[in-house]
């Protein structure tokens, strides 16, 4: 006569279970997280660089990218027309011209500080020197010029794009979810460029790879290795 299973039986299979489910849930959930970020930034790349290349066109070219090219120099004099022209061709929703997090175009507790997140990413650096160094070179994009001073776009998916400063410099942050978590350098939110790589080239979005206004919190990506990533 066969014989059933014991509820000892049974409650130790499934206790089992729940041990290899436990084990194996975060690393689905991560990854789960990760292709989902993947696709979110694979939307704002495209994004961006449609609504730069027909800024680019439609205002006949305009001084504002880092330049690759020998004896032509970086050109920021126009980069606040260029920014108000881009945002012609984006679905936004709302403009914060200033006070962003007041305004409500920042997450309510908004990102964690880049001139902290500096300081911890260079320990063998005076925590106050590292901020300092940050500060004088990277002001555009510490908290208190972040929330109070930089403007910020939202967008209709709620995607929020902020210029470095005012919008003076052809560098910006962009968050790729929006209000949405986490919230952190390097995992939802990356610093992007404006370059110029050749003399009558027209201007690209460029993905950094490195440099100390590019923050990235402990286990997120730069934007060009995230990038990258994507596309392995």
């Amino acid at each position: 006569m066969k014989k059933g299973f014991t509820m000892a039986e049974v409650l130790i299979t499934l206790g089992i279970i729940g041990i290899v489910a436990a084990m194996t849930l975060p690393t689905l959930i991560n990854k789960c997280d990760l292709y989902v970020r993947q696709q979110q930034f694979k939307k704002a790349y495209s994004i961006l660089s449609n609504a730069l290349q027909k800024a680019d066109f439609e205002l006949g070219g305009v001084k504002c990218y880092y330049s690759k090219i020998t004896g032509i120099s970086n050109e920021i004099s126009e980069c606040q027309l260029l920014y108000s022209t881009m945002a012609n061709y984006f679905n936004k929703i709302k403009f914060c011209n200033g006070n962003a997090l007041a305004d409500g175009c920042l997450p309510p507790n908004s990102y964690k500080s880049a001139e902290n997140v500096y300081a911890e990413n260079n320990p063998n650096l005076d925590p106050d020197e590292a901020e300092d160094y940050f500060n004088r070179n990277c002001g555009g994009f510490n908290k208190n010029y972040i929330e109070n001073i930089s403007k910020a776009y939202i967008f209709n998916d709620g995607l929020i794009m902020i210029p470095y400063a005012t919008g003076t410099h052809p560098l910006f942050a962009f968050d790729i979810n929006g209000h949405k978590g986490p919230n952190k350098w390097g995992y939802d939110l990356f610093v992007f460029n404006i370059r110029k790589n050749s003399k009558n080239s027209g201007l690209l979005l460029y993905l950094p790879d490195a440099g100390a206004c590019s923050p990235v919190e402990k286990g997120g990506y730069l934007a060009k290795d995230f990038y990258n990533l994507m596309n392995r």
